[in-house]
């Protein structure tokens, strides 16, 4: 029978991987890229290199199950039981792109700790009664990609001349994560301590549209599947859909403020009996998030 320390094992790496349901920010394509709209009577000039740079927040959920040293446990994580033992978090999305060719990136750093009374523990074949136990973790993901305009019809002249547009981008990329996690138990002549770390990665195959209705509103649909033959997952899937409108935040139309919906799944195994770790969840929430193009 494992010991009831080994079990605190899967709490901690939830933790982490409820951590990635806060901050996962790998949106594999553009936030509703403003850079291809200009003022109206204005129109882009595509030779040209165009930058984007995203920062954005995802409140999401985190449902399903995890598998640490052979032990499983649910995962059920809502936004604001995340966000209470955060530590610290950096993320962004950044992209580039000239004529039809673009390249993505989503690095997402994210530390949390929390500490709580549990037990009694078996440790060592000792008895050890209820204390506090700390749990920290932290997470390094990120999305990184290629892809190429196959589609752009405009109406009545495009959103530059007040018309609308519509765009198709097909993308492929990798899904990378890296999740480590320690755990600290007070004893009464030392600290029992036990860590952890897992990386996989995946390959992604996508597609990201986008609608402008006029220059100023849009909304744009984004999906993707990898995994399988193509990664260390058995299946990875995502969808996402928002709406935006563009303003003018240093130049004419170089911002938009988007908001949507994101949901994210992955299920990963990999050892077995005491040395198996599976990760089988979707992250599913509302997302805010600012484009800007330069």
């Amino acid at each position: 029978m494992p010991s009831k320390a080994s079990i605190l094992l899967p709490i901690s790496w939830s933790a982490v991987l409820t951590a990635a349901a806060l901050l996962f920010g790998s949106a594999s394509g553009a936030l509703a890229d403003p850079s291809g709209t200009k003022a109206p009577g204005q129109p882009p000039d595509e030779d040209q290199w165009r930058f984007l740079a995203v920062p954005y927040v995802w409140f999401t959920n985190l449902t399903g199950n995890t598998t640490v040293r052979g032990i499983s446990a649910p995962v059920d994580a809502s936004f604001g039981g995340i966000a209470s033992n955060l530590n610290i978090a950096v993320m962004g999305q950044f992209e580039v792109r000239k004529g039809k060719i673009g390249a993505f990136l989503n690095p997402v750093y994210a530390s949390l700790e929390a500490s709580n009374n549990a037990g009694p523990f078996q440790i060592g074949g000792q008895q050890v009664p209820s204390r506090d136990v700390t749990v920290s973790s932290t997470l390094f993901t990120s999305d990184v990609g290629l892809y190429y305009r196959v589609l752009e019809l405009n109406f009545s002249g495009g959103p530059s001349a007040g018309g609308a547009r519509v765009v198709a981008e097909p993308y492929i990329g990798a899904r990378i994560w890296h999740l480590s996690t320690e755990i600290s138990i007070p004893l009464r002549d030392r600290n029992f301590e036990s860590s952890g770390n897992k990386t996989w990665a995946d390959t992604i195959f996508g597609l990201r549209t986008q609608w402008d209705i006029t220059d100023r509103w849009n909304v744009a649909a984004i999906g993707d599947v990898g995994g399988g033959p193509f990664g260390a997952s058995d299946l990875t899937a995502q969808g996402i859909l928002f709406a935006g409108y563009r303003f003018g935040l240093f130049n004419e139309r170089d911002a938009n403020l988007v908001a949507g919906y994101r949901a994210l799944y992955d299920d990963f195994t990999t050892g077995s009996g005491r040395e198996q770790f599976t990760y089988n969840a979707t992250l599913h929430g509302p997302l805010l998030g600012l484009s800007i193009a330069f």
